[in-house]
């Protein structure tokens, strides 16, 4: 696996009274397709059910691939919102170690 030089880190907002669908789309849809986005390196979607949020952080072989996939995160808010997903933020950071 190469070294990642740049992350994404959302936030997302979510209503768990529809986390079956939510959890069949992001299965489905959402990991094979970022999975597959230029330069992806690794990729992980955690849930706080306390807060009801999901924190996601996708690492990047570059700063460019990673501002791709933050610019593909908000311009996709509409079909979010349709699943019960609110955008809280996305932030575009820089990989400074791995383990």
């Amino acid at each position: 696996m190469p070294a990642a030089a740049s992350a994404t880190l959302a936030t997302f907002r979510m209503d768990l009274d529809r986390e079956p669908e939510q959890r069949a789309v992001l299965e489905r849809v959402i990991v094979p397709g970022v999975a597959n986005s230029p330069g992806f390196v690794s990729g992980h979607w955690t849930l706080d059910r306390e807060s009801s949020q999901s924190f996601v952080l996708l690492t990047f072989e570059s700063a460019a691939h990673a501002n791709a996939m933050a610019s593909n995160v908000t311009a996709n808010a509409e079909n979010q919102r349709a699943a019960g997903i609110e955008l809280v933020s996305i932030q575009v950071l820089e990989v400074t170690a791995t383990a």
